[in-house]
C-alpha cells in the first residue's frame, strides 16, 4: 500500500476501475479526492459497481466514470478525457 500511496502522491490523475468488488480501489479513490486529485474510472457494460465506489465518485467534483462496452472504447474515452484534462493539469 506504500507504493499505492507514493503513486497517488505524485498523480495528477487517478485512474481507478470499478468492474469489480475491491476495497483498495474504494481506499485509492477516496485517498484521491481527500487530495483533491482528479479520478477516472472505468467499467464494463453489465459489471456491477460498488455504490460506496459510484457514491464517491458522483460527490467528487473532479470525477468522471464511463461505461464501456469494449477495450478500444475504453481507451478512447481515456484518451479524450486526458486530453480535455491537459490545461487543468498545466496550472
Amino acid at each position: 500500500m506504500s507504493k499505492d500511496l507514493r503513486e497517488l502522491d505524485r498523480a495528477d490523475v487517478a485512474p481507478a476501475y470499478g468492474g469489480e468488488t475491491s476495497l483498495g480501489v474504494g481506499a485509492e479513490i477516496a485517498i484521491a479526492i481527500s487530495r483533491g486529485t482528479q479520478i477516472l474510472a472505468i467499467y464494463e457494460s453489465g459489471r456491477r459497481v460498488s455504490r460506496c465506489v459510484l457514491g464517491l465518485l458522483h460527490e467528487h467534483r473532479s470525477a468522471a466514470i464511463v461505461e464501456f462496452a469494449s477495450e478500444s472504447e475504453a481507451r478512447a474515452w481515456i484518451t479524450k478525457s486526458l486530453a480535455q484534462r491537459r490545461p487543468a493539469l498545466n496550472d
